[in-house]
């Protein structure tokens, strides 16, 4: 998953614990992350710094952390 460029989480009814975020650190080369319609809370995305295009729309969220250096466009409404 090293190399991968964009991820599609949307509608599983993720909640997205330490450990499961641990495991996307790896990601250096994500540009798109779509995590919509989930039951995320938190998210730590700082590690991802490529990333250009995140969706998170319709979770829980509370709080969201981002390295911001790429980023084009984020998508966090109904939260």
């Amino acid at each position: 998953l090293e190399y991968c460029r964009q991820i599609d989480f949307r509608m599983n009814s993720l909640k997205l614990n330490d450990n499961e975020q641990l495991l996307m650190n790896n990601l250096f080369h994500l540009t798109h992350l779509d995590l919509s319609n989930n039951q995320i809370v938190s998210l730590d995305l700082r590690s991802l710094i490529a990333l250009q295009h995140i969706r998170c729309s319709r979770n829980q969220m509370e709080q969201l952390t981002l390295a911001g250096h790429s980023l084009r466009r984020i998508h966090v409404s109904h939260n």
